[in-house]
């Protein structure tokens, strides 16, 4: 454990990457197929709208963090709790938090991975068979975990699988998403 902060310390205080071009500074517009998942058993889930904006501020060519708003809107697919009723896991919620992304430094295509926390604002709805959970207006908290390829010359595309853990709750939610980044 002291072994792997101190690694991290050391890789944070290296000096950047002079060879690295483009702005400092990008606003990343992300928006797709949105969904919900009880995360016990039966397995239930939803499906809808998600959207996140973002706040990059590149501190080297590997390493961006970033500040984060979205939304989440998901609605009941009753097919999926295998005949149990009720059925119904759904998501209204709007989310903000702070994230890091890691990006391997290749041409054209860049995989990368992001995690990071935040909270979640807004009305998160589990009824399946006897369980039910109020699904009053509430703060959650979650973890902010995405995987994905930034696209491109100048990698300003992003295609990207966004998932919001919600351990309070037993509930995962996300995206697949599309998104362009605009340098400022």
């Amino acid at each position: 454990m002291v072994n792997t902060a101190v690694l991290l310390l050391a890789l944070a205080s290296a000096p950047d990457d002079t060879s690295r071009t483009g702005p400092d500074r990008e606003l990343a517009i992300n928006a797709g197929f949105g969904f919900s998942s009880y995360d016990d058993k039966p397995k239930a889930t939803s499906a809808g709208f998600y959207g996140e904006v973002d706040y990059i501020q590149k501190a080297f060519e590997w390493l961006y963090p970033k500040a984060y708003v979205g939304l989440l809107l998901s609605g009941a697919n009753r097919k999926s709790c295998n005949g149990t009723t009720p059925c119904d896991v759904a998501n209204r919620i709007g989310f903000a938090g702070l994230k890091a992304r890691l990006i391997a430094p290749f041409d054209y295509v860049k995989p990368y991975v992001e995690a990071g926390g935040g909270v979640s604002i807004g009305t998160i709805t589990t009824r399946i068979g006897g369980l039910y959970e109020n699904p009053n207006r509430h703060v959650f908290g979650h973890l902010a975990v995405a995987l994905g390829l930034a696209i491109g010359k100048a990698h300003q595309v992003d295609v990207g699988f966004n998932f919001l853990i919600h351990p309070s709750r037993d509930q995962s939610a996300g995206g697949i998403t599309l998104g362009v980044r605009i340098p400022f």
